[in-house]
């Protein structure tokens, strides 16, 4: 019998809580003046980035499975061809391309509508999660390209809702800042982690 692919999702936030370990443990360095700020920064965006492709490569993980079958689904959930295993999945997914790029998720659910009837689950996401995937992807692109465009997509997508210092305003330090919104207060990193986390579960469920 094939796992329920909940256990994908289950192993997603295992490695969340793993770098929320090691960023706690880079936050008490810093406390004890064995790290400067901008270490402690750059530990925020290196971190950021594993969760966000390490999102990425689930969805790769539940897309790919749930076409041939290798994990459990929903009744509704019911692709449009039959695919014997992983590595045909993967080949009829990427096609003459030399890979996939899931993220935006816009991309994911125009492949799903392709291969799944309804494009279920993925197009089941929520248009408020959707828009936090777009701006996650807005991060993410200015921590690895560091480029002008993504630099200006950043602040005018991201930065540009919230009230911050200058200094707060670089993808380094904005990770870092408090989230003053939330009920228990929480660094913007920690808030983007658990949603995602949050996300990846419901997505796999």
């Amino acid at each position: 019998m094939a796992k329920a692919s909940s256990h994908l999702a289950k192993d997603y936030v295992k490695h969340i809580d793993a770098l929320d370990r090691l960023r706690r443990k880079q936050e008490a360095l810093h406390q004890d003046g064995q790290l400067s700020r901008r270490d402690v920064e750059q530990i925020y965006e290196a971190l950021y980035l594993r969760c966000i492709t390490s999102f990425e490569a689930l969805i790769e993980e539940l897309f790919v499975s749930l076409l041939c079958g290798a994990v459990g689904a929903r009744a509704d959930i019911r692709p449009r061809i039959q695919v014997g295993s992983k590595q045909v999945a993967r080949d009829v997914i990427r096609g003459q391309r030399k890979w996939v790029d899931w993220l935006p998720f816009d991309r994911t659910i125009e492949m799903a509508e392709a291969f799944f009837r309804g494009g279920r689950p993925f197009s089941s996401m929520s248009g408020d999660d959707r828009a936090f995937l777009d701006q996650s992807v807005c991060i993410r692109n200015a921590i690895a390209h560091q480029s002008r465009h993504a630099l200006n997509v950043f602040n005018r997508q991201v930065v540009a809702h919230h009230s911050l210092a200058p200094r707060d305003r670089k993808v380094c330090a904005f990770l870092r800042t408090t989230f003053t919104i939330s009920p228990i207060p929480e660094t913007r990193y920690e808030y983007y982690a658990t949603r995602l986390a949050r996300i990846a579960t419901e997505l796999c469920s």
